[in-house]
């Protein structure tokens, strides 16, 4: 059967093209593989990945060490049976964690598809311009519950020819298509239409859906301040549900779009110079930007996050209630205020007594 890998790249709309395709396909000569849940890449790493820090994640999220061979031969079952279901039709297995696999894993992955009667195999990843993509991996993972530091900007930008090397070499240079993620050029201006289209799958305008969008700087500059300047220790089993309930109730927050200055992103683009245009070359298109069009009021420097607007402000202390009498001059005091949000989160929206498994 033929097999469409989907492996990102991230940060290029690969959750929505997840979402909208999980459990809502409509051409039956299709199948999503499942493994519980729209994005594969856990099951990926369970099944293939010798990163211990990957497995260290699972832990951090509450899966135990004995549990986890238990959970590979799980995903094994689950590909087994997926694989069945998709005789006859094109599968499609669309995992984001593939992008970062070595060529050990990867052959792996591949030889396991391949002896589920997989093939032909083609792999599929969109490429993000190197300065949104910075701003777009900052964000999210200021969006973690791991958090980000400053100096995360300069190490944010992948190894653009590490990753298409690999996927050439095992998938074949054929059948591995880059495409520059471009909005501008994409059906209705959607990255879920234009996958859809380069598979050759039918599918309703109306059922893609877009998510994962960005915060507003406001929402961004409050995150980094909580995890700089804050006190959040969370249980680590309930540390990505508590985060995500800060993020949601900043997705309210809005204001202008968070992005970085071009002298910054400058001095990283001559560094990476030599990558990018390599990437270019194997793209068959150029990864250039305007890098100025949003400097007015771009991050400049590490300060530049701590200069939090009035109205921000204000919209903090509404949302902590009428009770909150601190302060809200420095960026201390705000990540004490953003503790107190997420307490009053957790109390809202987390059982009492209930924790979370990863």
């Amino acid at each position: 059967m033929k097999t469409i890998v989907h492996f990102g790249m991230p940060k290029t709309g690969s959750t929505s093209i997840q979402y909208s395709l999980y459990g809502h396909l409509t051409d039956d000569r299709f199948l999503y593989l499942d493994f519980g849940e729209a994005n594969a890449s856990d099951a990926m790493d369970i099944l293939f990945s010798q990163n211990l820090a990957k497995i260290n994640l699972l832990e951090r999220r509450g899966v135990i060490s004995s549990d986890i061979e238990m959970m590979r031969a799980r995903k094994r079952d689950c590909l087994d049976q997926q694989m069945a279901l998709a005789h006859g039709k094109t599968a499609i297995l669309s995992a984001e964690s593939i992008a970062w696999f070595n060529e050990q894993e990867l052959s792996a992955l591949y030889s396991a598809l391949l002896a589920r009667g997989a093939g032909p195999l083609i792999a599929i990843g969109y490429v993000r311009p190197p300065k949104a993509f910075i701003e777009s991996t900052f964000q999210q993972e200021a969006k973690s519950a791991r958090g980000v530091e400053w100096s995360w900007i300069r190490r944010g930008l992948p190894f653009y020819t590490k990753r298409y090397e690999v996927l050439d070499k095992v998938f074949s240079r054929e059948n591995v298509q880059w495409v520059r993620f471009d909005p501008s050029l994409f059906p209705q201006g959607d990255v879920v239409l234009d996958f859809c289209v380069r598979i050759g799958m039918n599918f309703l305008p109306e059922r893609s859906k877009w998510i994962n969008e960005g915060l507003s700087l406001d929402a961004v500059r409050f995150l980094f301040a909580y995890r700089a300047c804050g006190s959040w220790l969370p249980p680590k089993s309930q540390a990505g549900r508590e985060i995500d309930l800060l993020k949601d109730r900043l997705a309210d927050l809005k204001g202008v779009r968070f992005r970085f200055h071009s002298s910054i992103i400058r001095q990283i683009l001559e560094e990476r110079k030599e990558d990018i245009a390599r990437m270019e070359a194997r793209l068959g298109a150029s990864l250039q930007e305007d890098l100025t069009k949003d400097d007015e009021g771009a991050v400049a420097c590490v300060e530049d996050l701590f200069r939090f607007t009035s109205q921000s402000l204000d919209w903090l202390r509404k949302q902590i209630g009428p009770n909150y009498y601190g302060g809200l001059k420095t960026p201390e005091e705000v990540g004490v205020a953003m503790d107190l949000l997420r307490q009053k989160l957790v109390q809202e929206k987390l059982p009492l007594n209930k924790t979370t498994v990863g």
